[in-house]
């Protein structure tokens, strides 16, 4: 049984906030496809010799191209067609990339991530999910919200509601960006 704030409801019936998110509306609805789904489907011809600056521009204009493709694909049917280098495989090269002597973060620590080396942020290779679950908490338009929490954050916040869980990198189940995106 799903329960439903009645706020989240109620707020879709205000014609300002459904002009405002409109295209938020439209994805809650079904009537669009989230980005997520299609970044995947969208082809990028890159090769594995290509630097990150270069991978980092390729990222850029593909960007550019994407919102059109995205355009063009977010009300239609998606079909099962998952081309072999995609907009999401490359954005998974980048971070590949950038954790060889890890600049993920504003503390660039330029730990070897890939080697098993651990970052300021406690993490090595591997990507930890503390809990994943439909979020009930958020502002109205936003109920519910799928809400992942990762595990490993760097900025160590005194006061952050989620320190326990965020900060602790051997929180929750390992996974793969991959698999979390297909998810």
């Amino acid at each position: 049984m799903l329960l439903w704030r009645s706020d989240s409801i109620a707020v879709w019936r205000n014609e300002e906030v459904r002009r405002r998110l409109s295209h938020y509306y439209k994805v809650m609805k079904g009537e669009r496809n989230a980005k997520y789904r299609v970044v995947k489907r969208f082809p990028v011809d890159f090769s594995d010799d290509m630097t990150v600056e270069e991978l980092m521009s390729l990222h850029s204009e593909m960007r550019r191209e994407f919102d059109e493709f995205y355009e063009e694909k977010m009300e239609r049917e998606l079909t099962d067609n998952i081309p072999h280098g995609n907009f999401l495989e490359l954005k998974i090269r980048i971070v590949k990339l950038l954790v060889r002597e890890c600049k993920l973060c504003e503390w660039r620590c330029g730990a070897r991530r890939l080697e098993g080396e651990r970052g300021v942020c406690g993490l090595d290779s591997k990507v930890r999910v503390s809990t994943a679950f439909l979020h009930m908490g958020e502002e109205a338009p936003l109920v519910p919200s799928g809400t992942i929490f990762f595990t490993g954050c760097s900025f160590k916040c005194v006061f952050c509601q989620n320190y326990d869980i965020s900060t602790n990198p051997f929180n929750g189940i390992e996974t793969d960006p991959y698999s979390t995106a297909l998810e």
